[in-house]
């Protein structure tokens, strides 16, 4: 049966220039299609009339081979649950002409595409393609179209290794999934003036900061043991340093100074724990006083590892949960317990993720099934119609007694008996004036709140 792919509605996000396929789609019996262990489909043969195909929804990789009788394709559309185009796998497209390849994280194999490709429509930017095989191999004489409007991830990760900030500078928090700053994650970022470090990190690797000319400010937890050589060359303007923790313990930081590379890092003025700085608030956090309705909730969530704050003693009660915070406060909260199995359909959650074993949790318990299209969306910012559903599945879904009186929980809602649940447990009384605001984007307050009142459920 022939598919209309929905994601060629996408097409406008490529800069406007991407011109729609023609009606010539690949069916699911033209290919020759293997599954593994882990239920990971794969093309490893394509025996269609050609023209321009699509790869059906769903697959992951292309192998080598797979189109050695593709002579007749003129056109090829990788959707975004591929992950590989493995070396070979095209090598029978004489005929190929335009390319669409709507993941920008693929891995493409070292001269997979042929050279008689005219024209590539990428769903990324020019920096993501940078880190394909395909930027060194594909033919000069190839077009590349980009979708620069696309946003950048502001934080690029390998596992719990900051790589790169890609972000607009100004003061910036690193998340407290981060466990190490590696080398040069920051380099010539000129318009970075402050950094809050959090108390997860144990490591900021070589060339971390250098270059970073208008950075005036640092915050370094007592976590961190060892400081690389360059990490704060030529950051010339960096005045302060303040260190969560004693001189004593500054001290025993080990700080490579290789031919003064850290000179700047040196000369600032520290500010540390034991120097006059006004101590952490009983709830252990100088941004949660004791007074704040979170508080209680703030102190739980610390006290059971479900978080550890955002560094310098701040919890960022106002910062807007992501889908893979939330999932991974939900996962804790529950004792985080390991995954039934490893199968994972996400396109965007890789195993070095530390939302990783969450999702797979919150998969197999009928907690979300993601956002459609094979993703989880780990970074959209969670509404609160979502964490409320997200709690209520996890409790199993009972029944409420009856409807909410919040005036815009719609009828029928996906989220509608999930708020009917939590107003009669007390997880939530709305947000006043007889509403729930479910598109309102959850707070770090609000979940750690709400997940506080829901404990013993």
């Amino acid at each position: 049966m022939k598919k209309v792919l929905s994601v060629l509605l996408v097409l406008c996000l490529i800069v406007g220039a991407v011109p729609m396929f023609a009606s010539a789609y690949g069916e699911d019996e033209d290919f020759e299609i293997i599954t593994g262990a882990s239920g990971d489909r794969a093309v490893t043969g394509y025996h269609g009339t050609g023209g321009e195909v699509f790869i059906p929804d769903g697959i992951v990789a292309v192998l080598d081979g797979a189109f050695d009788n593709g002579g007749n394709v003129t056109g090829l559309q990788l959707p975004e649950s591929v992950r590989e185009l493995a070396t070979g796998a095209l090598s029978g497209c004489t005929s190929l002409k335009k390319m669409l390849i709507l993941n920008p994280s693929i891995y493409i194999g070292e001269h997979a595409i042929p050279s008689c490709v005219e024209d590539i429509y990428f769903n990324g930017t020019k920096a993501q393609w940078e880190q394909t095989y395909g930027y060194y191999t594909v033919s000069s004489s190839t077009t590349l179209h980009f979708n620069e409007g696309s946003d950048a991830q502001e934080f690029e990760t390998d596992g719990t290794v900051l790589v790169k900030y890609n972000g607009s500078g100004g003061a910036v928090t690193i998340p407290d999934s981060v466990t190490k700053i590696g080398r040069a994650a920051f380099m010539w970022c000129d318009t970075v003036t402050s950094v809050i470090i959090p108390s997860s990190v144990t490591m900021i690797d070589g060339s971390a900061f250098m270059n970073c000319h208008s950075l005036t400010s640092i915050t370094i937890p007592v976590s961190v043991t060892s400081i690389g050589s360059l990490a704060f060359a030529n950051c010339i303007g960096l005045k302060d340093v303040y260190f969560d923790g004693t001189e004593a313990q500054w001290n025993k930081i080990e700080i490579n100074n290789m031919e003064g590379g850290n000179h700047f890092l040196n000369a600032a003025t520290k500010h540390f724990k034991d120097g006059g700085d006004t101590p952490a608030p009983s709830t252990g956090f100088t941004d949660v006083k004791s007074t704040d309705y979170f508080a209680d909730a703030v102190k739980w969530a610390v006290e059971n590892n479900i978080t550890a704050g955002k560094g310098n003693n701040l919890f960022k009660p106002n910062d807007k949960c992501t889908r893979g915070e939330i999932v991974t406060f939900l996962w804790r909260s529950a004792g985080s317990p390991e995954p039934e199995t490893a199968a994972n359909s996400f396109s965007d959650v890789k195993e070095k993720d530390y939302y990783y074993k969450a999702v797979l949790w919150a998969v197999e318990n009928d907690i979300t099934a993601g956002k459609g299209v094979g993703t989880f969306k780990p970074g959209d910012k969670c509404t609160r119609a979502e964490a409320m559903t997200f709690m209520w599945r996890a409790a199993g879904e009972p029944a409420p007694n009856g409807a909410s009186s919040f005036k815009d929980v719609v009828s029928g809602s996906f989220y509608e008996k999930a708020v009917g649940w939590a107003v009669e447990k007390g997880i939530t009384a709305g947000k006043g004036t007889g509403t729930f605001k479910p598109n309102d984007k959850c707070s770090r307050a609000e979940i750690v709140s709400f997940l506080y009142r829901g404990k013993d459920l």
